[in-house]
């Protein structure tokens, strides 16, 4: 007969480490996937928050002489607010207690009208109220019983 022969290969290494740890951790029930990486290291050993910092460090930077033209603007829009404001001087209050005058006489107006219209309709129900007779009441009665 022909001889058999029987090969048992093993690689180097163990089962795996951490790495496998994790990767097992991950898929086990009720496990939430992070999606914040700042602890991480990148490849020449830095932490990403820090390299994320310093980016945003460079665009605040890169923004800068906007927000000085910005700056620069409101404090002119300030000036001409003021300028405006000092060439009407007590102008301005006059039109303004015009203003609140002409309210409080349409206020006052109206709150009268429709006193008047209350008292007007009040008047109105008495005189076309009739006294009612007892006859009159039980007649009434009977026509709204149905049974």
């Amino acid at each position: 007969m022909f001889p058999s022969v029987r090969l048992l290969l093993r690689l180097k290494g163990g089962k795996g480490g951490f790495g496998s740890l994790l990767r097992g951790a991950a898929t086990k029930a009720g496990q939430k996937k992070t999606n914040n990486f700042d602890a991480c290291r990148d490849m020449s050993g830095r932490r990403l928050r820090h390299v994320n910092a310093e980016k945003r460090l460079e665009e605040w930077r890169e923004g800068e002489g906007d927000r000085k033209l910005e700056k620069v603007a409101e404090e002119f829009l300030k000036k001409q607010m003021k300028k405006n404001n000092k060439g009407k001087g007590k102008n301005g209050d006059v039109e303004a207690q015009k203003y609140v005058a002409k309210y409080r006489e349409q206020s006052e107006r109206c709150v009268a009208e429709v006193a008047e219209s209350v008292l007007d309709s009040i008047r109105y129900s008495k005189r076309k109220s009739s006294p009612i007779s007892e006859g009159s009441l039980a007649r009434d009665q009977k026509k709204l019983k149905i049974w």
